[in-house]
Parts: C-alpha cells; structure tokens; sequence
C-alpha cells in the first residue's frame, strides 16, 4: 500500500469518525478500526523507510483522530525533522501541543467523556436542565472519589460546562 492510498483512507475515515479538525472528540465506533489499521501500515513504512516524511505526517493525523495526542506531537516533529519548518508547521505543531493540554486538563479520558455524555443526553430527552450540575454530580459521585470529583468539576467548568446541557453541549459533545 502506498502513501497516497493510505491518506485517501485516512480522508475516509476522517468523514466517517464526527469529528472536526478544530474539535476533536471521542472517534465514531465505525471509524476506530480504519484509524487503527491505517496507523498499523503507516508504521510498517516508517520501519522499512524511517524518512519517509510523508508518512510521519499521516501517522501524526492518525494519533490525533485517536486523540494519542503525545505520539501525534511526536510523529509531527519527525515530520518537520525530515520536511523542514515553515510557519504552517509551527501553528499545527502549536495547535497539537494546545489539544493536549486541553485533553489532559479535562481529567477524563475521552472514553469517559463521552459515556458521561451518553448519560447526560438520556437523561436530559426525559428531564429538563435546571442549570445545575445535579445529573453530572451524580454521574460522576458513582465513580470518583470527592477529592477527584471537585477537579473534574473545574476541569468541566474551565471547558463551558457550568450546567449539564453545557457540559453536554460544550464538552462531551
């Protein structure tokens, strides 16, 4: 499989994943596979051609659909290392190294964003937000300590979610 091929089913699973370049959130189940095995090839090039710039770049796209956003920021340094800086690199570089410190301040991984996601949507088609965190709080009293539960609380309330339909809808979503 060539270079092209693989970002062409790169692009495919891109499409098929939800997600935006400028707001990663947890994969589609459905595109998880297609990342994972577009990864796999695009490592099994970089073992036979460690220089293959190209194919850092795509396996740094990969990393980051996956949300691995330190092996995306690895993957993408040794692009640059082989292709050269320009000010275009530097900004993705910038805005990869932004989306990891944006993912590590939430505390949860996205897996568990988007199960407390999944919970707050059930509940909130049958009750309607109070512009509290009750639903949230409850959530998450099940599974953290109190301790973790007030981080994760700040963490939410740092990313606009001050109320359950806002964490639903700036956070988990």
């Amino acid at each position: 499989m060539n270079i092209e091929e693989l970002r062409d089913q790169l692009i495919s699973a891109n499409q098929l994943s939800g997600q935006s370049s400028f707001d990663r959130r947890m994969p589609s189940k459905k595109s998880i596979p297609l990342f994972i095995e577009i990864r796999r090839k695009l490592k099994g090039i970089l073992e036979i051609d460690a220089s293959n710039a190209d194919a850092w770049k795509l396996l740094s796209q990969s990393e980051e659909a996956l949300l691995n956003y330190r092996e995306a920021i690895d993957s993408f340094t040794k692009y640059l290392n082989f292709k050269g800086r320009d000010k275009k690199d530097l900004k993705r570089l910038a805005l990869l190294k932004e989306s990891q410190g944006e993912w590590e301040d939430l505390i949860l991984a996205p897996k568990e964003l988007k199960e407390l996601g999944d919970y707050l949507n059930s509940n909130l088609s049958r009750i309607t937000c109070d512009h509290s965190l009750v639903i949230t709080r409850k959530y998450l009293e099940e599974k953290y300590s109190k301790v973790e539960l007030k981080r994760i609380i700040t963490a939410l309330q740092n990313h606009g979610g001050f109320c359950d339909c806002e964490v639903l809808a700036n956070v988990t979503l």
